[in-house]
């Protein structure tokens, strides 16, 4: 690792052996070369290791740990990187060649923060929804708020934003190892912190496929409940927190995913009879009573996906 790096690519893995040698290849046709590559091997129980061990790039370090998560893999990730810009993507998605080029050209001592558009794809490779910047830039912290946490808006992933290197580490900034769903949410939140301008980048450089068994999908095709699930209402509470210290104000788009995780989790925790805890249990359907005409009159989400909300609704009474 270098002190002269400009950008370090900060990059977990589990079981990613189907998808390492094409993510190289990607990384070798960038536009802008001047980086670093931390990859944290996070206890991968396919070939993610021989593959790794056979990398042959100064620039690529490889790191191990036992299984502990994500978020634990990319602080070990950030202990590791020297780079003046951190970036994150995943090691199975897909990167164009202006990638790196165009999220640090953006950057600047002024910004401290730069997010790019991006495409949903399916694991055919069709597209099914492409996000481009409306605004070049926000000094609002709550309006960049808003426009990231709402459905289909900027996203709340880190893989389409870069972030200066020192305010990470000047500020001890980390991902927290117990939210295991919404931990790139409480990442950026508390980044922002010490961010006053937000910067775009109006091209779509990141596609995003979508994974049917990640940790944001699976509830629909899963056959029991999973503990992991409960930790996206923890990382909403604590987002909320956050945003209140941050902006003295509320995030009206945090309050509509409450109540869209809300629905979400109750619904799902009767479907497959578990017991959620009594505290948690009881703050979400309060949730649900006190922001029904919030959310079904006032919230900006598709008609589909108010309707999916609906009809939890109704099987979870």
């Amino acid at each position: 690792m270098s002190n002269n790096v400009l950008v370090s690519l900060i990059i977990p893995i589990y079981n990613g052996e189907k998808y390492i040698n094409n993510f190289l290849k990607m990384l070798k046709l960038q536009s802008f070369q001047e980086f670093e590559v931390i990859l944290v091997n996070d206890g991968s129980t396919d070939k993610t290791a021989d593959l790794l061990k056979n990398i042959d790039d100064e620039r690529i370090f490889v790191f191990y740990q036992e299984n502990k998560g994500v978020s634990s893999a990319r602080n070990l990730g950030i202990k590791h990187a020297s780079g003046k810009f951190f970036i994150f993507p995943d090691i199975d998605d897909q990167i164009s060649e202006s990638y790196i080029k165009n999220l640090v050209n953006c950057q600047s001592e002024i910004s401290r923060l730069t997010f790019s558009g991006y495409v949903e794809k399916n694991r055919d490779g069709k597209s099914l929804f492409k996000y481009i910047p409306k605004k070049n830039f926000y000094q609002n912290k709550l309006y960049f708020i808003d426009d990231m946490v709402k459905h289909h808006g900027i996203c709340t992933a880190l893989w389409n934003k870069a972030f200066l290197g020192e305010i990470i580490r000047k500020n001890k900034i980390t991902f927290d190892e117990n939210i295991s769903i919404g931990e790139d949410l409480l990442f950026i939140l508390s980044y922002l912190y010490y961010v006053n301008r937000i910067v775009s980048v109006k091209e779509a450089d990141y596609s995003y496929i979508l994974n049917p068994s990640g940790a944001m999908n699976v509830s629909n095709s899963a056959f029991s409940y999973k503990e992991s699930w409960n930790s996206e209402w923890n990382a909403l509470k604590k987002a909320e927190n956050l945003i209140l210290i941050m902006c003295n104000k509320p995030s009206t788009q945090i309050t509509y995913k409450k109540y869209r995780v809300a629905s979400k989790l109750l619904y799902f925790s009767k479907k497959f009879n578990y017991n959620l805890a009594t505290t948690p249990k009881n703050e979400m359907k309060n949730e649900l009573r006190k922001n029904f005409v919030n959310y079904f009159f006032r919230s900006n989400d598709e008609f589909r996906m108010k309707l999916r909300v609906f009809k939890r609704l109704l099987r979870t009474i």
